[in-house]
């Protein structure tokens, strides 16, 4: 079932527990005394100040811990782990996954607005796209770290929804709003219901209203009509949060994700942010060819032609020929050299060869 399809079966839910004091930041101060003063008008307002100061972020490096058990671990589930290095800045994104704690490379991946770049690192050939070629949208294996606890998703694929997924929409019907206790914390739960193409929606999310300053601590959207035979998925964030983003604006340390199917989780997803600076001055280079500290003699396939790296962070042409030797592609290019030298003598040998033929059949086609 395409993805799309599969969100309105979807319930979400994000959990943000107590402010970590060991930070030393202070909490936004954008509290009131109690919803029931709250118009329409004034949520939309809080909705708006949660996605622009995670939009005021423009730039950030993020290191992230990422282990997933399927089934779950309780179960003795299969573990898959790896580590996630973010680079961000404007529209320029790289993600480079690790099997371990920056060793390892598992792939990675550059997206700007003139090219995309993957190394899958399990292929010999790394792809490059330019402008016109490269995909669109960007792929979600380049996350956003600042959709992290205002969309609730698995982190590799949380790109297929926009930030805006659940606040400040346009189209709801319904929208309400009360008082409710989490526990023992007071939060604002606020209800709303969309219509589309598929059906109805009802989304619904939770607001810290004491201390925190209405701070997202639950997202969720699920099909009016659930049927428990089709996917559920529950996102919980950790105790703390990271120190904060530009302009107030919060992210989580830790997630726990579950993937149900009947009612029974089948997979779940551990993530832990171990580093995060944000707001720097990053080197171009980062989001570059010349950033990946490639070999020599690497392989690129540049817009479905295959280019060659150089000992002088260059890409040169594929030496000619009616195969590519991945084999060579990988040896120094000296080695690419001496072949390319063999592989012409070859092809004038063999053509001289047909030309001396072709002439003496035409010589003894005319003497007889």
């Amino acid at each position: 079932m395409p993805m799309i399809r599969l969100l309105l079966f979807v319930e979400i839910t994000i959990l943000l527990c107590s402010y970590n004091h060991s930070s030393g930041a202070q909490l936004p101060d954008n509290s009131v005394e109690s919803s029931k003063q709250l118009s329409s008008e004034q949520m939309l307002v809080i909705e708006q100040n949660i996605i622009k100061r995670r939009l005021a972020v423009k730039s950030g490096h993020v290191f992230l811990q990422v282990q997933s058990y399927e089934p779950p671990k309780s179960e003795g589930g299969t573990l898959r782990e790896c580590f996630v290095e973010i680079w961000f800045e404007d529209n320029k994104w790289r993600s480079d996954y690790y099997s371990g704690d920056r060793v390892g490379i598992l792939q990675r991946s550059i997206y700007t607005d003139e090219f995309y770049i993957h190394d899958p690192s399990n292929t010999r050939a790394i792809l490059m796209y330019y402008k016109k070629s490269r995909p669109n949208p960007i792929p979600n294996r380049l996350i956003d770290p600042r959709k992290i606890g205002v969309v609730a998703w698995t982190i590799e694929t949380q790109r297929q929804l926009d930030i805006e997924n659940v606040f400040t929409r346009v189209d709801r019907e319904e929208f309400s709003f009360k008082q409710e206790l989490l526990g023992e914390k007071e939060v604002l739960n606020a209800q709303f219901v969309v219509s589309g193409k598929f059906g109805k929606t009802r989304f619904s999310y939770e607001l810290s209203s004491e201390k925190e300053g209405f701070l997202p601590v639950m997202v969720s959207n699920r099909d009016i009509n659930l049927d428990p035979d089709l996917p559920t998925v529950s996102m919980r964030l950790g105790n703390q949060y990271a120190p904060a983003l530009q302009n107030g604006a919060w992210l989580p340390s830790k997630t726990h994700f579950q993937y149900f199917m009947n009612n029974k989780a089948t997979m779940e997803e551990f993530v832990v942010v171990h580093e995060h600076e944000f707001d720097l001055d990053i080197d171009n280079e980062i989001f570059t060819l010349e950033g990946l500290d490639l070999p020599a003699g690497r392989a690129v396939m540049v817009d479905s032609r295959m280019k060659v790296w150089t000992a002088g962070r260059k890409l040169v042409d594929q030496i000619k020929g009616t195969d590519i030797n991945y084999n060579l592609i990988d040896a120094p290019v000296d080695q690419q050299k001496n072949f390319s030298t063999w592989l012409w003598l070859g092809n004038g040998i063999f053509f001289s060869i047909l030309a001396t033929l072709i002439v003496v059949r035409r010589y003894y086609k005319i003497r007889s």
